[in-house]
């Protein structure tokens, strides 16, 4: 003798499927605030920007570090620096943008003509791959884990574009049979 039942999915609760239940909740503050808290992040950037920079900031965020109001306050959230780049993403999503279509000379020159020959790349001491904090001290750690270096690189021999290894081939055609 339950009766049907109507879920809320911005609140996540269950009430009486009633005409005056679910107009009551649907009417609701904390209704509002679950429904603006949900959409919040679908708002395009120029509304946000346009909505929150009419409004003041907000006492109780500033002074307390939160506002029991929550979306549905009527004062802005955002502090000056985040009202800031909502600004430059709104000028640089409205920006033209600049189409750059290179010449096939220019692109043929770059990728196929200029390339670099091995003996000719300066090794560097930097590291591009670093240990976590936390390992650094570690001494044996397992290969899976080590640091890689340039050195680990030095001696890899790879075939030139198209051409291939015969022997690997034949070797993979007589293991796959």
């Amino acid at each position: 003798m339950g009766g049907k039942k109507y879920y809320c999915d911005y609140c996540k609760r269950t009430f009486k499927d009633a005409q005056n239940a679910r107009q009551k909740h649907l009417t609701s503050i904390a209704h509002a605030k679950n429904y603006t808290e949900y959409y919040k992040p679908f708002k395009a950037p120029e509304e946000v920007l346009q909505e929150e920079s009419s409004k003041i900031p907000c006492r109780r965020l500033a002074t307390e570090g939160q506002c029991p109001f929550g979306a549905t306050c009527r004062f802005s959230h955002y502090t000056r620096d985040q009202l800031e780049y909502l600004q430059y993403i709104v000028a640089s999503k409205n920006a033209d943008p600049v189409f750059y279509f290179p010449d096939k000379e220019w692109i043929t020159k770059e990728y196929f003509e200029d390339t670099v020959a091995p003996e000719e790349i300066e090794i560097k001491d930097y590291n591009p791959w670093p240990l976590p904090n936390g390992l650094q001290d570690s001494a044996n750690l397992p290969p899976s884990m080590r640091p890689m270096t340039y050195e680990d690189f030095k001696d890899c021999t790879f075939p030139e574009w198209g051409q291939y290894n015969k022997e690997n081939e034949s070797t993979t055609q007589a293991g796959q049979m």
